[in-house]
């Protein structure tokens, strides 16, 4: 059962939320839908952006984009609002051409303490996202982001890599460890707990749907492909958000440092939302 302060902020959201997020070769989504107070996963997927149509985030081919944002509409609704991350800001434009006119904006560094811990939750807590074989970490709470630093799968599984994480939890009272994102092989999940560290795969959805009322219909692991819109998603329930980018957020973009690298080519999906239709 969701919590009443996280219920009321349900209760007052737009109809449909999205959380898009982009890389050079791929739009993901996640999409929900409030009815009555319930929330609901409306959409999920992955679009391919064609070779050279965005190149580092710029958009090259224009027409080319607006083509595969027309595509996104079949599956995001043209009234959701939209959140995408602020240094994305120069595609706020080509989303409202092609329809999407709720457009607001959240800082990167900030997009997962709503995938990693329960809404509101003071408790500091030591969470890696991983992508392929790279994983970052940050300390977590209910208000707050603070990013650490990025490891690399070789690195994060050397003896000097163990001794971090060890350092970082030696500042925490609760010591378990929190997972989100894909790794490239699973194996190495599993050689950290035999090296006696605490880890827990995170349910990305916990904030959004009161699981004794809905589950949504995507496997567990699959779910943590869709951690980056979901945070997104969220942040744009939770938070008051705004359409145009301020001067704090660019500050707040670059406090990421090298967290831009997350928003690389991620591993392919497998599944669309047409899968399941």
């Amino acid at each position: 059962m969701l919590l009443p302060h996280i219920q009321e902020k349900i209760q007052s959201s737009p109809r449909y939320t999205a959380g898009i997020s982009f890389s050079d070769r791929t739009i993901r989504y996640v999409e929900v839908e409030n009815k009555k107070g319930v929330l609901s996963l409306s959409a999920f997927g992955h679009i391919t952006i064609p070779f050279d149509v965005v190149k580092n985030g710029e958009i090259k081919k224009r027409v080319e984009f607006i083509a595969v944002l027309k595509e996104l509409r079949r599956f995001v609704h043209p009234k959701a609002r939209v959140v995408i991350r602020a240094a994305e800001q120069r595609k706020q434009e080509t989303l409202s051409v092609v329809g999407f006119t709720d457009v607001v904006f959240k800082p990167t560094h900030d997009l997962f303490r709503y995938i990693f811990v329960p809404f509101d939750i003071n408790t500091r807590r030591l969470c890696i996202f991983a992508n392929g074989d790279t994983s970052y970490l940050f300390y977590v709470t209910g208000q707050e982001t603070q990013f650490l630093q990025t490891m690399s799968e070789l690195d994060l599984f050397s003896l000097s890599g163990q001794e971090q994480l060890r350092t970082y939890l030696a500042q925490l009272e609760n010591k378990q460890v929190l997972i989100a994102g894909v790794y490239d092989s699973e194996a190495a999940l599993l050689e950290l707990t035999e090296l006696g560290f605490d880890l827990k795969k995170t349910n990305i959805w916990q904030n959004l749907f009161d699981f004794n009322r809905y589950i949504p219909e995507i496997p567990f692991d699959e779910s943590f492909e869709y951690s980056v819109p979901t945070g997104l998603l969220a942040a744009g329930i939770f938070e008051k958000l705004d359409s145009k980018v301020t001067e704090d957020q660019f500050d707040l973009e670059e406090a990421g440092g090298n967290l831009a690298e997350l928003f690389g080519e991620h591993k392919p999906l497998t599944k669309t939302k047409e899968d399941f239709e």
